[in-house]
């Protein structure tokens, strides 16, 4: 039989994606809103750039404020927005 704690990281990774599926569609709904007045060039190059970038930051905020060792948990924030 398995145990919990072999099954909590896939738990967490599948709650991450729903969290940030919802949070992502509700950014796309509020950027249509806010770039509603200004032409595609500029709305996608200021409002839709930070929806695109907000998962690479959600995910280094989470590392930064999570992780005990602050070299690593800046190494992988470096690594998540460079990759």
């Amino acid at each position: 039989m398995l145990e919990l704690s072999y099954l909590m990281p896939y738990i967490q990774i599948l709650l991450a994606c729903i969290i940030l599926k919802y949070s992502c569609d509700l950014f796309e709904q509020s950027a249509g809103y806010l770039g509603r007045n200004m032409p595609a060039g500029i709305k996608g190059a200021t409002v839709n750039a930070v929806g695109s970038s907000m998962p690479e930051l959600m995910s280094c905020f989470a590392v930064l404020f999570l992780m005990d060792d602050p070299v690593a948990a800046f190494s992988i924030a470096l690594g998540i927005t460079a990759g």
